[in-house]
C-alpha cells in the first residue's frame, strides 16, 4: 500500500497508484457513473487458476486482508459512487482450501475503515448500510456468492457468473433464499468471444437475450462485456472500434421497456413462469420464454427468445382488461402484429379469474434474432 506525499500528476514521485485511483473514481462521479472496486483478484487469495491448484501467488491472510481492507475503507468509504466487490473470479471454497475467512476479514476491514465501527462479518449492524458489497464468483460448477456468503452481514446482494445457458436457473435459486437479497449477473458471455463449447458470441442477439433472461427472471441487473474492450486489444479490430458494436448498443433498449413503470412497480415485480401455459423451451435451444409480473398482478412481461407463440394464463392476472403491446428489443419501440412501429397497444384482452388461456403470436417467423416482449397492462 505504497503512498507518497502529494498528488500532482506531473510529478511521477508524488502521483502514486492510489492518487490515480482517486482520480478515476472522482472523474466517474462527474459523469454520474458508479465504480466497482475489486480490492484484489482472486489470484492473490486462492491460487493462480480457477481450481486453486497453485498457491504460489497467494499474498493475503486473515490478518493482512483486514489491514488492507481498513486502508481501502478509510480512503474510499466516503465516496458515494463506489460499489465494493470481493472475490475476483474465484470460488470461496475449493477441495484443498476454505478461503472464506480471508474474504470475510477483508469485508470487515472495509466496513471498519469506512464506518469507524468494529463491524463483524456475522453480526448485523446498521453501519453495514454505509457500504454496498457483493462477491464475484467463478462460473465453474455453477456457484454463486449465495453458496458461501448469503447470510453474512456484509453481503448486500449476490453475484453470479454464467457463460451461457443457466442464468434463469441461477437467478431463481437465489430468489428463493431467505433472507431476501437481490442477485446480479456480474459476468456473463463477452461479445466477440468464443465459449468453451465453441459458440461465438458475436452480434446483438446473443448478448441481448441473456440480458432479458436475467432481468425478467428477477435479477438486479446484467453486466455486458466485450472481449476486445476488456483486453484493450489494438491488433486487427481494436477495442476503440469495438465500443459501438451491436451487443453494447442492444443493452440500452431495456430502459425503454422498464422506464414506463414506477419504482414501486419494479421493486415489487416477481418472476412467474406459471403465467406461461405449455412448454417454456430452453436457453440452450434459444427458444426460452421468461415471464414476470407486477406484485399486484396488474402488469406482466413475457420474453420470447425466438419469437415463438406465447400462451398466457390470463386468469393469473388482476381482473380487468389488459392492453397488449409488442415491445421490439432491437429498436426499443412498440409494434403491432405485423411488426410496424405503433404508439399504443395492438390488442385488448380480458384478464382475471375464469378467463381462458390467451395465445399471442409475435410478429415475424420464429427464429434467431426475432425476439419479442409481450407487455400486458391491466386497466
Amino acid at each position: 500500500m505504497l503512498t507518497t506525499p502529494g498528488n500532482d500528476p506531473a510529478d511521477p514521485v508524488a502521483y502514486d497508484f492510489w492518487d490515480h485511483v482517486d482520480y478515476v473514481i472522482d472523474r466517474a462521479a462527474q459523469y454520474g457513473l458508479y465504480v466497482i472496486l475489486e480490492p484484489t483478484w482472486g489470484y492473490y487469495v486462492s491460487g493462480t487458476n480457477s481450481y486453486a491448484r497453485d498457491m504460489s501467488s497467494n499474498i493475503f491472510t486473515v490478518s493482512n486482508a483486514r489491514v488492507y481492507g481498513e486502508f481501502l475503507g478509510k480512503r474510499y468509504g466516503g465516496r458515494p459512487n463506489v460499489i465494493w466487490m470481493l472475490g475476483g473470479d474465484r470460488a470461496a471454497v475449493y477441495d484443498n482450501g476454505d478461503f472464506r475467512p480471508v474474504w470475510r476479514s477483508l469485508a470487515e476491514g472495509i466496513g471498519r475503515g469506512a464506518t469507524g465501527q468494529p463491524l463483524m462479518w456475522n453480526q448485523p449492524n446498521a453501519a453495514w448500510n454505509q457500504v454496498l458489497m457483493t462477491y464475484h464468483a467463478t462460473r465453474r460448477n455453477d456457484p454463486g456468492s449465495s453458496l458461501w456468503f448469503h447470510n453474512d452481514a456484509w453481503l448486500d446482494f449476490n453475484g453470479i457468473q454464467s457463460e451461457y445457458h443457466v442464468i434463469t436457473r441461477k437467478v431463481a435459486k437465489d430468489w428463493a433464499k431467505l433472507p431476501t437479497k437481490p442477485t446480479a449477473v456480474i459476468e456473463s458471455r463477452y461479445e466477440d468471444d468464443t465459449s468453451t463449447d465453441g459458440i461465438l458470441f458475436l452480434g446483438a442477439f446473443k448478448q441481448r437475450y441473456q440480458l432479458y433472461h436475467s432481468v425478467l427472471a428477477g435479477s438486479l441487473g446484467y453486466t455486458y462485456g466485450h472481449w476486445r474492450v476488456y483486453g484493450f486489444y489494438d491488433t486487427g479490430k481494436t477495442w476503440l472500434m469495438s465500443i459501438d458494436d451491436p451487443g453494447r448498443l442492444a443493452m440500452k433498449t431495456v430502459w425503454a421497456l422498464l422506464g414506463g413503470f414506477s419504482e414501486t412497480e419494479l421493486s415489487n415485480r416477481v418472476p412467474d413462469q406459471t403465467l406461461i401455459d405449455g412448454t417454456i423451451g430452453s436457453a440452450q435451444s434459444e427458444d426460452l420464454l421468461v415471464a414476470m409480473r407486477g406484485g399486484d398482478s396488474r402488469f406482466a412481461l413475457v420474453y420470447s427468445t425466438n419469437g415463438r407463440n406465447i400462451r398466457v394464463v390470463a386468469s393469473k392476472l388482476a381482473t380487468g382488461t389488459a392492453d397488449a403491446y409488442w415491445f421490439n428489443p432491437r429498436t426499443g419501440r412498440l409494434s403491432n402484429g405485423a411488426g410496424t412501429t405503433v404508439s399504443g397497444p395492438f390488442a385488448r384482452v380480458a384478464t382475471g379469474s375464469g378467463t381462458p388461456v390467451t395465445v399471442f403470436n409475435p410478429p415475424g417467423s420464429a427464429g434467431p434474432n426475432n425476439d419479442w416482449i409481450l407487455k400486458l397492462v391491466v386497466r
